[in-house]
């Protein structure tokens, strides 16, 4: 291949590539305790879903996993960082003890997420509600 093609065909691949990370919204979180940073006690699991309710008739659903360090990252699964532009239900699944104590209520939140757009979301477990920052 010659060299201008190949810069040509590498050009493109990377356009591509940065044009669809574009096309989606980055949403991180923190899971905190009444203010204070959360840890994931080990065996212990919580998760944050988010369910697409967007009326297109296409229903969607992701689930990331909270890190022992109580942070989170919405990755869709194209394999590619954020979630595609539209309106999601944002709420928590735990599993064991320390998180079900502390999970009182369940809270949930109603997101939008635009493209390009960078959302911090913030778990408090004692107080029950997911906010954004």
């Amino acid at each position: 291949m010659r060299p201008q093609r190949a810069f040509l065909l590498l050009a493109g691949v990377t356009w591509l590539t940065l044009a669809g990370c574009a096309s989606k919204g980055y949403v991180t979180g923190q899971v905190v305790d009444n203010g204070q940073p959360f840890s994931i006690p080990k065996g212990e699991t919580l998760g944050v879903i988010f369910n697409s309710t967007d009326a297109a008739g296409k229903t969607s659903a992701l689930v990331t996993y909270v890190q022992p360090d109580g942070t989170f990252a919405a990755e869709s699964g194209d394999n590619s960082n954020g979630l595609p532009p539209g309106n999601y239900k944002v709420r928590l699944n735990g599993d064991g003890p320390t998180i079900r104590s502390k999970m009182q209520k369940s809270p949930s939140l109603d997101l939008k997420v635009d493209k390009g757009a960078k959302i911090k979301l913030i778990v408090d477990l004692s107080k029950g509600t997911i906010t954004t920052q």
